[in-house]
């Protein structure tokens, strides 16, 4: 009986006439773009092969695949923060970097040192606490000329150009909370310009 009624419930929409059709719809250029080829907009827009790199954010190509570039909310290159040595958010709007509950704005870390530009993930990689109040420190041996990114809350300590974990710098009061996670590397991101609207590159 039950057996029955499900069929007949199931089969209900297609007698009645409500069954789906599956009909091609045509997409437009710009979903139609493949990676790697570039974004073409309607009628005649330029194309986006690759952004123009500002300096220190091309290393988000290599955490990033080819050509993955996306337009962000940000108005300018000129409008990123220009503080030295300290970790600024900047929203970006990007869908796969927003989530409701943590990251509703889909914002970035971005961080000047020296003449360089460094945009990275907006929360530790290890313990996922917002980086608002992370220390940006020189370079040492194990990260060379590249400064490092050391979170406050639970220490873990990354290489601020490619976002590899290197060894802490002193404990940290939680620290031992996240120990099993201290490899886990920080997403790092390239941003570039193009046509005066700026992009980032996500993996």
């Amino acid at each position: 009986m039950k057996r029955s009624l499900a069929l007949l419930l199931l089969g209900a929409p297609v007698a009645l006439g409500f069954a789906p059709s599956i009909t091609p719809q045509p997409a437009s250029s710009l979903s139609m773009a493949r990676r790697g080829k570039g974004l073409s907009g309607v009628s005649g827009a330029s194309k986006l092969n690759k952004p123009k790199s500002i300096s220190g954010s091309e290393s988000g190509e290599a955490s990033a695949p080819k050509g993955n570039w996306v337009p962000t909310s940000i108005p300018s290159i000129e409008s990123l923060p220009k503080e030295k040595n300290a970790v600024n958010l900047v929203d970006t709007a990007v869908p796969s970097l927003i989530d409701k509950a943590t990251n509703p704005t889909g914002a970035v870390s971005v961080v000047n040192y020296g003449d360089k530009t460094y945009c990275f993930s907006s929360a530790c990689g290890s313990c996922k606490i917002p980086l608002t109040k992370a220390k940006v420190l020189e370079g040492n041996d194990e990260t060379g000329d590249d400064a490092r990114l050391q979170c406050d809350f639970c220490g873990a300590t990354y290489n601020l150009r490619n976002g590899a974990p290197v060894q802490k710098k002193g404990g940290k009061l939680m620290g031992f909370l996240f120990s099993k996670s201290d490899n886990v590397p920080l997403p790092v991101y390239g941003l570039g310009e193009q046509g005066g609207k700026v992009f980032i590159n996500v993996p």
